[in-house]
């Protein structure tokens, strides 16, 4: 499943000007979908795939039919529709607020520093602002599709319990996040500064596809701890 994703990801981010924006688009459906499968699998006995299925069934199409799980229920699909929507526009309101406050973004604003001269005062503070701004909206996504698609919460009710949730808990969120938060960071850079491109997509796979399951668990695992009463 997270082969799907990461795959799926790649290819999008690759079409100019907007495919970066439909994988974000998309991002919080297929999270959704997803977060149904780790509740099915922590309800019931997982289903074991046959042998004899052909490997495009087991590593493609049926990761597919979970990823795509939230739309079998035309309520909850309308909720995420309008999650994904939400999340866009927050994604860009963040992404051009840092592209005023460093002139494109954290890392690029790092590299594009003279290492020989100071960098000046006014991007430092510009830089420091726009890595707030990312651990709020962080904060405020964080929780965002579990109380969606597992909670029944509305979008804008969801978003703003998630954010208060983080805030009560900030310490130990923190910590949980941190690690993954470091790996993003260092493929993200990796991304920025190197030019052979087929290392990217190799790194952002391999260490992806280790990641991301374990992310996405330990949201699930987290959103049940601190949602009890949740469904």
């Amino acid at each position: 499943m997270a082969g799907t994703y990461l795959v799926l990801g790649l290819m999008l981010t690759g079409i100019p000007f907007f495919g970066g924006l439909v994988f974000v688009l998309v991002s919080p459906l297929l999270l959704g979908g997803a977060l149904l499968a780790a509740q099915a699998l922590a309800s019931d006995a997982p289903e074991q795939a046959p042998l004899s299925y052909p490997w495009w069934e087991i590593w493609l199409l049926r990761p597919l039919r979970a990823l795509l799980l939230v739309l079998g229920d035309a309520h909850q699909t309308f909720r995420i529709l309008v999650t994904s929507v939400l999340v866009l526009g927050l994604v860009l309101a963040s992404a051009i607020v840092e592209y005023l406050l460093t002139g494109g973004s954290v890392l690029s604003g790092l590299a594009a520093g003279d290492l020989a001269a100071p960098m000046k005062t006014a991007k430092i503070v510009g830089i420091g602002i726009a890595m707030l701004l990312r651990v709020v909206l962080f904060m405020a996504l964080l929780y965002l599709v579990p109380l969606t698609v597992l909670g029944t919460r509305p979008p804008f009710a969801a978003l703003a319990e998630g954010f208060r949730t983080c805030t009560r808990h900030a310490l130990p969120l923190a910590i949980f996040a941190s690690g993954f938060v470091l790996v993003a960071m260092a493929l993200s850079a990796l991304v920025v500064l190197s030019s052979a491109v087929w290392l990217n997509y190799l790194a952002v796979l391999i260490v992806g596809a280790f990641v991301l399951p374990r992310f996405v668990a330990g949201i699930y695992c987290s959103y049940r701890a601190l949602f009890p009463s949740s469904p």
